[in-house]
This record gives C-alpha cells, sequence and structure tokens, in this order.
C-alpha cells in the first residue's frame, strides 16, 4: 500500500506524518521531534523516518515506510526555498542548508517518487483555502464588500517562534489562488513610538540581534519585550512569575498567560509586553494589506500563540493598530482581518499541495 510522507518543521518543533496515499489522506502515525536537536535537516528527516517506521500504528495498519512504498514525500521548512534548495533559519544564528535532490538521496528513494521542499508559511497560505468557517474569527470587516473581493490578493502573517509572511493572489485560468513566498519578515522593524525605539535600540546593542520584524514582532520577540521592561521597571517585577519565565523553553506562552489586564493571573509588565507585541503585531497587518491591497483578507495564523493570545487579539487594541494609518487608512479599510484557529494550518497546507500532485500522477495516461 502506497504511502506518503509529510511534514511542517518550524524553528521549535519538526511534525512529520506519514499518510495512506488516498483522497483523503488518513494518518497512519505521527511523531514530532525537537529541531534544535539535530545537526540538519537530513538527520531530522532520517530519524523521523526511522521513528515512523518502528511506530505501533504503523504496524497495526500494516504497512510500510520505506523507499518502495513511498510515493511522495512533501516538507515545509522555516526558510526560504528556491529551485529545490532551502536554507532553513533559526533565532541565535543558526542556519541549514539543504535540497531535496539531498533528501531523496538520504532516503534512497526511487526515482518516481518526488521530494517537494517548500516554505512553512507557504504551505500556511494553501492551508487557509482549507479552514472550516467555524475556525475564522471576523477582527475587522470593511463597511462595504464586493462580491469580487474573494477573487483579490490575501496574505497571512503568523507570529510564531518568528513571524511568517505569505500571500496569494487569483489565477484565472486555475480558477484558485496561487500561493506566493515571502521574506518580508526579514525587513527591518520600524519603530513608530519612542518606546519601540528604545527597545530597538536595546535588542541591537545587548542581544547581538539584527532588528528584524521576525525577531521583534514574534514570540521570541514578546520574550524580548519582556527582558527590556523587567530592566526599565525593575520595581514592577514579580520574582514568582519572572522565575517561571526564566525557566520556559519558550517565554512567550508563559507571558500570554499573564498579558491579559483585569485578570487573577495579570502581570504588569507581561501585560505591557502583550501590549506592545499586540501594537506591533497590528502595525505589521496593516503593512500587509497595503503592500498587497489585500481586499480578499489579512489572516492571522500559525504558531500556537495564535490560541494563547486570541483574547487580547479580539479587545480591539489589534484592529485599531491594523487601521490606525493616518491618510493610508481609507485604503487599509477596505482589507477585511481575520483569525484562523486551526491549530495545525501547515499540515492541512503540506495536504493540499500533496493532493494536488497525487490528483496530477492520476490525470496521466
Amino acid at each position: 500500500m502506497s504511502v506518503v510522507l509529510l511534514a511542517d518543521v518550524g524553528g521549535t518543533n519538526g511534525r512529520f506524518r506519514v499518510c495512506l496515499a488516498t483522497a483523503e489522506l488518513p494518518t497512519v502515525a505521527s511523531v514530532v521531534l525537537v529541531t534544535q536537536e539535530f545537526e540538519g535537516f537530513p538527520a531530522l528527516v532520517l530519524q523521523a523516518v526511522a521513528d515512523l517506521k518502528s511506530h505501533a500504528d504503523v504496524a497495526t495498519a500494516g504497512v510500510s515506510v520505506d523507499a518502495d512504498s513511498l510515493q511522495a514525500c512533501c516538507l515545509a521548512v522555516c526558510g526560504p526555498v528556491m529551485n529545490g534548495a532551502a536554507t532553513a533559519i533559526f533565532s541565535g544564528h543558526r542556519k541549514w542548508t539543504f535540497s531535496e535532490k539531498e533528501i531523496h538521496t538520504a532516503l534512497g528513494l526511487r526515482a518516481e517518487c518526488p521530494v517537494t521542499l517548500v516554505n512553512d508559511f507557504v504551505a500556511v497560505g494553501h492551508g487557509i483555502a482549507r479552514v472550516p468557517k467555524e475556525l475564522v474569527v471576523s477582527l475587522y470587516e470593511p463597511p462595504t464588500a464586493s462580491e469580487s473581493d474573494h477573487q483579490a490578493p490575501r496574505c497571512c502573517l503568523g507570529p510564531g517562534t518568528g513571524l511568517g509572511q505569505v500571500y496569494a493572489v487569483f489565477d484565472q485560468e486555475q480558477q484558485q489562488h496561487q500561493v506566493l513566498p515571502s521574506e518580508g519578515c526579514m525587513s527591518e522593524f520600524v519603530a513608530i513610538t519612542q518606546e519601540q525605539w528604545d527597545f530597538r535600540q536595546w535588542v541591537m546593542q545587548t542581544q547581538d540581534a539584527h532588528p528584524y520584524i521576525d525577531v521583534l514582532v514574534s514570540g521570541t520577540g514578546l520574550g524580548l519585550w519582556y527582558q527590556w521592561l523587567s530592566q526599565t521597571q525593575p520595581d514592577q517585577v514579580d520574582a514568582t512569575v519572572d522565575a517561571e519565565i526564566k525557566a520556559a523553553k519558550q517565554p512567550g506562552g508563559i507571558i500570554a498567560a499573564h498579558g491579559t489586564p483585569g485578570t487573577a493571573e495579570a502581570d504588569p509588565l507581561c501585560v505591557q509586553a502583550m501590549d506592545q507585541f499586540v501594537a506591533t503585531l497590528g502595525t505589521e497587518a496593516g503593512n500587509m494589506g497595503l503592500r498587497y491591497l489585500a481586499r480578499g483578507g489579512v489572516y492571522l495564523a500559525g504558531g500556537g500563540i495564535i490560541a494563547k493570545c486570541k483574547d487580547r487579539f479580539q479587545d480591539g487594541k489589534l484592529r485599531e493598530a491594523f487601521l490606525g494609518r493616518g491618510l493610508a487608512q481609507a485604503i487599509v479599510a477596505n482589507c477585511p482581518l481575520r483569525m484562523v484557529l486551526h491549530g495545525d494550518l501547515g499540515m492541512l497546507g503540506v495536504e493540499e499541495i500533496t493532493l494536488r500532485f497525487l490528483s496530477k500522477q492520476q490525470q496521466k495516461p
């Protein structure tokens, strides 16, 4: 029985899945590996395949995960992909470079079994079209909308370890959106308040980090905001909360949990950090709406931080930053702002890409 190997590899975790190569791509087994525990992408993939081969669910299903059974491999990675070659970029100046050919050789695959590398947020862009309507939350809708808006450009940004970005334009011939990659997250963070400028300067001086949007408007950035605030307002530091944050592998989630004002868990510095995170994310969402004239929607998606911050994203502050454009507000006001609550959007997109490939294979004479 033929199977496919799917993966969504981010800066924190690599999630792998083996599925039957049928119309619904039913999952046979899945594994999650910690990305930073590996020296390179081929080593990560080889370990994932080894774990899947020995997985109890694979044996129960009566399938094999080997070169004879694999029909396709579609792997989403956190970095640019060009001409079959990828560079996965991580925090701390770490990066991996690898190619489809290298992975194909490492796995010993047949020539008929392609390896497809895609940017992880290109995968998210493909996944958006498949999300059930009940998992899409409207944060802002234009007062007037046109019937043609469903064919208008749309874009997506996703705060996680970094800040993924992607956009899509409508293909009249194919009658579907064509998803296109973007590394706009690697552009520089532009401060619009004195506090944001001071924070930007501190990051450059103390963190040995270029002020990329990817670093400053993300879960990583949320942690940096807390660090800076705790240094500039030491009298506001709660020792218990501070210890919890410092002990966490992903401090952004802890900060978000303490970042809603008026709750029993609220911490003043976490609330301030969340205020800044929401404001800068809303600003960047508005920037993307302007860049692409995204009347088809600006979507917030991907990354577990969406679920952790959804209440803050709905309190009006993000919408305010999104629309706060001065003279350009009349333009961005034509762009819907929506939040996607699907927890596995990247993998949903990888499935969509794989289904399109399998469909084309079936149509061949």
